[in-house]
């Protein structure tokens, strides 16, 4: 067994839990029982937002709740030395998950920061593997080419947080799948212990939500994905999770995502109470007004979207966003929001799958984040 260590996005990306969402319905509201997809006129978007029923916290509570760390404190600085172990020991880690991997020929180059935008790079430094060619026999037979990887390994945990292929392959003409999807459901499983350590899944069972519905689609495409998602005081983290995508065909894995921030990290930001003080129907009004001032007299015929009630419940969800809270230099704690996603008609129009995404703070009534048309919350830097 593995010995079990502490593991360590904007957003690992809106969009990328947005795709991932599936169209379940969902609890609609801690006070009402009014439908998540609904029209919203025009004379309801003219609409002030309600006053919530209880007093939102001041921004001076919030500065008492301010944490008193810093993600700095859970992931120092390495010498040269140090690193040039470390990038050793990940070696070894990527031998031992994959063995059909030539250690010889591991390349590891350090990097300090794991996340790189226009506006800077932040986020824990990492160990990057470039060219790995993990192509077992099975694998060359079916697709006819080399299974070429990149790896990324957390160096403060010796853990592989990251496996995805280099390109894309179809299977040869007449191959069938070696799996079945149950079969499949269970390699995941088996890979993301191996990874994480036998006892990883059954020890963190209360702050986790193990997603192995069936994802049929995905596998008469030949691959099975299994997915955990973190949460805290029972509210469910926004992209913090791990996503192990099996193949079926070559029984083999295909992609491992590991987003799952140190979890006494986030214990320290995550400060605020689970508790809400302004009800989803008031973050709705609160959206819509704002969106009734941005365009006044227009009828968006606004629809909301329903989430994946497994994953998000009744849509109150942690906004740990990487830049603005857990990497932030000075960070503040992480807010609880409503996580809402909609459409408008022009939306529809082109493509009707087509959603965007507000996060209205259940505290204070802000929007925290929202990009539509021209509004950009919070405002981007030039």
């Amino acid at each position: 067994m593995k010995k079990q260590i502490s593991i360590p996005i904007m957003v690992i990306s809106i969009i990328f839990t947005i795709m991932i969402s599936g169209c379940t319905s969902i609890n609609t509201d801690l006070t009402d029982n009014t439908p998540a997809t609904a029209t919203a006129p025009t004379a309801a978007l003219t609409e002030k937002p309600v006053e919530a029923k209880a007093e939102p916290q001041k921004p001076s509570q919030l500065e008492d709740l301010k944490p008193s760390v810093s993600w700095k404190d859970f992931y120092p600085n390495y010498n040269e030395q140090t690193k040039q172990k470390l990038i050793e020991s990940a070696k070894d880690e990527i031998v031992r998950v994959f063995p059909d991997v030539d250690r010889s020929k591991l390349e590891g180059s350090w990097l300090d920061h794991q996340y790189t935008y226009s506006t800077g790079t932040y986020g824990l430094p990492v160990i990057k593997f470039t060219n790995v060619d993990d192509t077992s026999d099975k694998y060359i037979t079916i697709y006819g080419s080399k299974n070429i990887v990149q790896i990324l390994v957390d160096p403060s945990t010796n853990e592989i947080i990251n496996y995805k292929p280099a390109g894309y392959s179809s299977p040869s003409s007449g191959i069938d799948k070696s799996l079945t999807f149950d079969e499949g459901i269970q390699r995941s499983e088996n890979m993301l212990k191996k990874i994480k350590g036998e006892s990883y899944i059954d020890e963190n069972s209360a702050n986790l939500i193990v997603d192995k519905r069936d994802n049929y689609d995905n596998y008469r495409g030949g691959l099975i994905t299994y997915s955990i998602y973190s949460k805290y005081k029972g509210i469910p983290y926004l992209g913090n999770g791990i996503s192990v995508m099996y193949n079926a065909y070559a029984d083999k894995l295909s992609r491992y995502s590991n987003s799952m921030t140190n979890p006494d990290l986030l214990n320290v930001l995550t400060t605020l109470s689970p508790v809400p003080d302004v009800s989803l129907t008031e973050a709705k009004k609160i959206f819509e007004t704002r969106l009734a001032e941005e365009y006044p007299g227009e009828d968006l015929e606004l629809n909301y979207v329903p989430l994946d009630s497994y994953r998000y419940g009744d849509s109150l969800i942690w906004f740990n966003d990487y830049s603005r809270y857990v990497f932030a230099d000075d960070p503040k704690p992480i807010p609880l929001t409503w996580y809402l996603q909609f459409n408008d008609k022009e939306m529809r129009e082109e493509n009707p799958n087509k959603r965007q995404a507000v996060f209205v703070d259940a505290h204070t009534g802000e929007i925290v984040s929202l990009i539509y048309r021209d509004i950009r919350i919070p405002e981007q830097d030039s």
